[in-house]
């Protein structure tokens, strides 16, 4: 099968890379925190609460700018921070994709999990400026060989 198409464009995202791990972290955490605020700005602030998590620590990888800069956006509209495309880590923008990708592919409390095609629109109709395009590309080539689409008559 050869290398992931991720690990290809950004190879600190492998395996052995705890960053996916960590922002679960994060998100339990703030999770934690729902009642005492509200719902957006509550999750607005796992981002930057699981890069203070992570402060101290070393790691042989930008861990802790790669979990705060997770929901910053190409075009600037993310967040803690309004980082734009070269501002973004690298590995940032994959772990980007890849959140959004899962969150999408994953049931919610308020909605069921959704499949591959709305992955696909939010990546390449409804938001595409926000995203890179590379990160991307990797990302949806994983998703439809693993999610290939139903056959339709």
């Amino acid at each position: 099968q050869g290398p992931s198409p991720l690990l290809e464009y950004c190879p600190v995202m492998s395996n052995t890379s705890p960053a996916p791990a960590l922002h679960n972290h994060a998100r339990h955490h703030c999770n934690q925190h729902l009642a005492a605020d509200t719902v957006s700005n509550t999750v607005r602030m796992h981002a930057a609460a699981g890069a203070d998590i992570l402060s101290g620590i070393h790691f042989d990888w930008p861990i802790q700018d790669m979990v705060r800069q997770h929901h910053e956006r190409m075009n600037g509209s993310g967040y803690p921070d309004g980082l734009t495309g070269p501002e973004i880590l690298p590995e940032a923008r994959v772990l980007a994709v890849a959140d959004v990708a899962e969150s999408i592919m994953s049931h919610r409390p308020y909605r069921p999990a959704l499949d591959i095609h709305a992955v696909e629109r939010e990546f390449l109709e409804d938001h595409r400026a926000a995203y890179d395009i590379a990160a991307v590309e990797a990302c949806l080539k994983i998703l439809r060989q693993e999610f290939p689409a139903p056959l339709t008559n």
